[in-house]
């Protein structure tokens, strides 16, 4: 996920960034507004670390993101093919 891409999705995944960082405030989050380096920044000034660890845990949060938006495109697509070949097996009986 690219930098437009999580600034497009940034409300959807403020609860997740939220879990993730339960020290980042609302306002904090509305401030970053997807915006990865303030991301970086706010997670690096409310936990204390240096900015490579927050920069890490950034990227690791967003691959993660990634991850999850792939693997729920897979399993939609999974079900549509079973439920499409059941319907179809079962307009052949």
């Amino acid at each position: 996920m690219n930098s437009d891409q999580l600034s497009g999705k940034w409300k959807q995944v403020t609860g997740k960034a939220k879990e993730k960082w339960g020290k980042l405030t609302d306002s904090d989050l509305t401030e970053i507004q997807g915006r990865q380096d303030q991301l970086v920044g706010k997670v690096q000034e409310r936990y204390g670390i240096a900015k490579e660890e927050a920069q890490k845990q950034v990227h690791a949060f967003v691959t993660a993101l990634d991850d999850k938006a792939f693997n729920d495109r897979a399993e939609t697509t999974t079900t549509r093919t079973t439920t499409e070949t059941k319907t179809h097996r079962a307009g052949q009986n």
